[in-house]
């Protein structure tokens, strides 16, 4: 049964709030529970009642109400904050998103948008009542410029941490024009991101499910679009859905991200719990990797989420990650070794981190998957066996490829 939802109406204008209300009003399992007509009212409500959903009307100039969403955020982290603005604009909407909001709806807000939207939470929550255990994590692979080897991480990372771990894992390709996460795991996927995203108002365990495509190993992953085009309706409010929909049903969500500072990249940053930065120990990597870190800052994301994996080392390795540390200025958390046999795993299509066949080569994954879930930290604990839904995404017995 879908749970029952309480929305809480915050907006000044007195048409306004009733159009919302009479949109609503036969909305099944949903009930407006109060509303405010300015923010510090609204902030009160938020904070007394918890509602699942906040509608807020985004004040003119926005910039204002960008920091009312953080603000509605603190107030009730749980809730979704769901924004209703004229200003249609990709740069208004990126910044709401990365204020925080869930939805953008243009006023004046069409009822079919608005069903779809609570629709959406309504199976997000209903995803992540399904089973407390599950408590995902976001971790996206960024590198500031191509050919550092970013794919090649991802693959192998999500691939060790299926293993290392025994829960559900999940690859999502977001180099939308150029991912090959495919082609590393010599899959071919019937259905990609693009399909997905068209229908994220149907997602449910199953459907996600059966969208996604299975490596032997129990690895599941969503791939590219299959056509460059399909790439261009996936907008940075959908990502920020989408992942949320995954970490509901997936105890880690490994994300491989195109090597450009556009809005969905963005937004996959702005969802990660963890970002793992890749470069190289050369004057141009760092240089690029220095200016991202400098963005990073300006975007206020917290220092302890940013992780530099410092890639193909030249010996000696640990010259290599010194110098790196001492030009970034920043801790190097993993370093990979620059090794030539890494060529052949991604001519074959095959990882090098592969069940049932160790390898010195897969050995620096495993390791690197330990370290991200903790396990060798004094507060490292057991994997913990999957129950409901989290059984439905439980990695399959390995099997040998």
């Amino acid at each position: 049964m879908p749970p029952s939802l309480s929305v809480l109406i915050i907006n000044s204008d007195a048409n306004s709030r009733l159009a919302l209300q009479d949109l609503l009003t036969n909305v099944p399992n949903l009930t407006v529970e109060a509303e405010a007509t300015n923010l510090e009212s609204g902030c009160q409500l938020a904070q007394q009642l918890r509602p699942a959903i906040i509608i807020f009307d985004l004040s003119q100039p926005p910039d204002a109400g960008f920091a009312a969403i953080g603000r509605l955020i603190a107030a009730s982290p749980h809730s979704a904050v769901f924004v209703t603005a004229d200003d249609q604009r990709a740069e208004t909407i990126l910044k709401a998103v990365r204020a925080g909001a869930q939805e953008f709806l243009t006023r004046p807000v069409d009822s079919r948008e608005l069903l779809t939207a609570v629709s959406r939470i309504a199976r997000q929550r209903l995803l992540a009542s399904a089973d407390a255990a599950v408590n995902g994590k976001v971790i996206t692979l960024f590198g500031c410029k191509g050919g550092r080897g970013t794919t090649l991480i991802a693959v192998n990372l999500a691939m060790a941490l299926a293993q290392s771990s025994g829960a559900p894992v999940v690859a999502v390709d977001l180099d939308l024009q150029s991912g090959d996460l495919s082609l590393l795991l010599n899959l071919t996927p019937t259905y990609t991101i693009h399909d997905v995203v068209s229908n994220l108002d149907r997602i449910d365990p199953l459907y996600l499910k059966s969208h996604l495509c299975e490596h032997p190993s129990g690895l599941s992953l969503l791939a590219a679009p299959q056509r460059i085009e399909d790439g261009d309706p996936i907008k940075p409010l959908l990502i920020g859905q989408l992942l949320s929909f995954l970490k509901a049903s997936f105890a880690y969500v490994v994300v491989d991200t195109a090597p450009t500072y556009d809005d969905r990249t963005l937004a996959a940053l702005d969802a990660a719990d963890e970002i793992l930065l890749i470069a190289s120990p050369d004057f141009s990597s760092l240089y690029h990797t220095q200016r991202c870190l400098d963005l990073f800052d300006r975007l206020t994301y917290n220092p302890g989420k940013i992780k530099i994996l410092l890639n193909r080392c030249p010996a000696p390795i640990e010259r290599s990650a010194e110098m790196a540390q001492e030009v970034l200025k920043h801790q190097i958390f993993w370093k990979f070794a620059e090794n030539t046999a890494v060529t052949a795993s991604m001519i074959a299509g095959e990882p090098l981190v592969r069940s049932g066949k160790p390898s010195a080569l897969a050995a620096p994954f495993i390791k690197l998957a330990d370290r991200l879930q903790n396990k060798s930290g004094p507060d490292a604990k057991p994997a913990q066996s999957s129950r409901g839904l989290f059984g439905l995404f439980r990695t399959k017995p390995s099997q040998t490829m």
